[in-house]
């Protein structure tokens, strides 16, 4: 859940100080789904510089408001699929995926500048 992400990144407990992105400008994820139920997938974001998770935005459009610009960074599997994409992420420091359910998702995530 998300309230359990560490906001001081002191953590013992696995994925609750999220992953370190290495610097990274991009994420690449590949989510397999095996059952034939959607699961939905958000993906947080923190940054050393302000000490706090927050809910990953992507720019989408050229819109006037931010809110028209960037939408929630929220993964929704295909029932039974493989999928991939690129995720900009510049200047983020760790990553962290939060989800009510996960059984029969499996989900894989690198970094690259390029």
């Amino acid at each position: 859940a998300s309230g359990s992400l560490n906001e001081t990144i002191d953590s013992a407990t696995l994925a609750f100080n999220g992953y370190d992105t290495q610097n990274q400008d991009y994420l690449h994820v590949c989510m397999i789904q095996a059952s034939a139920d959607a699961r939905t997938v958000s993906i947080y974001a923190y940054n050393r510089c302000f000490g706090t998770w927050g809910i990953l935005k992507i720019p989408v459009s050229n819109a006037t408001t931010l809110d028209g610009m960037y939408v929630n960074a929220d993964i929704v599997s295909d029932a039974s699929a493989t999928t991939q994409f690129v995720i900009p992420i510049h200047g983020i420091d760790r990553i962290a995926f939060v989800s009510a359910t996960t059984s029969g998702l499996t989900l894989y995530a690198a970094g690259s500048t390029i």
